[in-house]
């Protein structure tokens, strides 16, 4: 099954649902993404942010079924962006 990013959700929580999917353990894909476990659970609960070097990884390990490292920054900044309009409009 292939790995869609959303506007509506942060990469971490497309990357959780689709982890649950697949059935895949979430300590077995850090393991296979190369990133502590400790990160990607971060990432995966929008604890942390997709870095530059994590999208590189997701990359690499989705090479067939998932985003570019683009497009995971891509959706990223429009979550982070749209998490401060949110805030800004809250205030």
């Amino acid at each position: 099954m292939e790995l869609k990013l959303t506007d509506r959700e942060s990469p971490g929580a497309s990357l959780k649902g689709w982890l649950r999917d697949n059935r895949i353990k979430k300590v077995d894909a850090a393991r296979a993404i190369g990133i502590a476990r400790t990160r990607l659970y971060e990432i995966l609960n929008e604890r942390a942010r997709v870095t530059p070097r994590t999208a590189r990884a997701l990359e690499a390990w989705l090479s067939n079924s998932g985003p570019s490292a683009e497009q995971w920054m891509k959706a990223q900044v429009t979550f982070d962006l749209a998490r401060a309009r949110a805030n800004e409009e809250a205030a």
